[in-house]
């Protein structure tokens, strides 16, 4: 199953402060309370987007935040993620493969983790399987420095052209959508540094909320964000809205055997299941968090919108994550 097309033109300039503001003090539309969490669908649409102005051409295009507040929520997703897989930290079938044992003369498994962040995912792969080298990039050094000794960290673009003195065995990238510019070639790269029945594994979160409610979605301040938040970055040739364009490029880089799974992750506690309950809560704090991280910079520097103006629309859109009753998930 494909996941929707990206969202349609956004017709509407900035939100007036005034109407923000009304948003910001209803904290949402109002829906009538249901904690079942078992009939939620993806919707779709299609459609283009507006054109460029000089202002976002000339634009430089800026890394997003990584202080310590975003080091702590990319570990806190992390985490998310590991519920979401039951502990597991992916679902490629290379879990043997890393494990096998390592004889003389014979080539150690290896990884590589892109865009690796805090580079917490390398470092439970490498404490969990210590037969195999783990090598994680990322933009930024902001890493720890007491790791496995089997894991080593690179300040390297994953964009830039690969060594092709080295291949892997497992190849992995979380979350790079709004960081690319062009996957295609990423994937290609991926395809020609594998080693011969190894794999790649990709994970993306759609930008947009879902709901198991019959919510009226040109309503509500979320996807009016979001909306903006997927434009501003279209327009400086990072695409944001990629999660269903994954299985795509892998078979057009040449990859066999693409498998596409979707799974949903409440965006508040809502859900009576205390799992899917406790899932929520962080993914909650996960995406609070990640609106002033993704959001402010995209609103102000590259749409032009006030500060003050985009902080407001930005607690509104929280209020409505926080709002139980909307039951917004995310789909991965």
């Amino acid at each position: 199953m494909s996941l929707p097309n990206p969202l349609p033109e956004l017709e509407s300039g900035p939100l007036p402060y005034a109407e923000a503001l009304r948003l910001a003090q209803l904290g949402s539309h109002h829906i009538v309370p249901d904690d079942d969490f078992s009939a939620i669908t993806a919707d779709s649409d299609e459609g283009s987007y507006v054109s460029l102005t000089q202002s976002v051409i000339d634009y430089q295009y800026e890394k997003l935040p990584n202080d310590e507040k975003e080091q702590n929520r990319l570990d806190l997703f992390h985490h998310v993620f590991r519920m979401l897989l039951n502990g597991d930290l992916f679902t490629a079938p290379v879990a043997d493969r890393l494990r096998a044992p390592v004889g003389p003369g014979m080539r150690r498994p290896r990884v590589l983790d892109l865009g690796t962040g805090t580079g917490i995912w390398a470092i439970d792969v490498a404490d969990e399987f210590p037969n195999a080298d783990v090598v994680a990039n990322d933009l930024s050094p902001i890493q720890p420095q007491n790791v496995p000794t089997n894991v080593r960290f690179e300040v390297d673009d994953v964009e830039s052209q690969w060594p092709r003195s080295r291949v892997f065995d497992f190849i992995h990238c979380r979350t790079l959508g709004g960081a690319i510019s062009d996957w295609s070639a990423l994937y290609k790269q991926a395809y020609d540094n594998l080693a011969p029945g190894g794999w790649f594994e990709a994970t993306e979160v759609r930008m947009r909320m879902d709901s198991d409610k019959d919510i009226d979605w040109e309503k509500t301040t979320i996807h009016y964000m979001t909306r903006l938040f997927i434009h501003a970055l279209q327009l400086i040739g990072k695409p944001a809205e990629v999660a269903h364009l994954h299985r795509g490029w892998m078979i057009q880089a040449g990859f066999t055997n693409v498998t596409e799974r979707l799974e949903r992750i409440p965006s508040s506690p809502w859900p009576k299941d205390k799992k899917l309950k406790e899932l929520g809560y962080y993914h909650m704090h996960n995406l609070v968090d990640a609106m002033d991280s993704y959001g402010l910079a995209p609103l102000t520097r590259i749409l032009g919108m006030e500060r003050v103006e985009a902080e407001v629309l930005i607690a509104a859109a929280r209020a409505e994550i926080r709002n139980r009753k909307n039951h917004y998930y995310s789909v991965v």
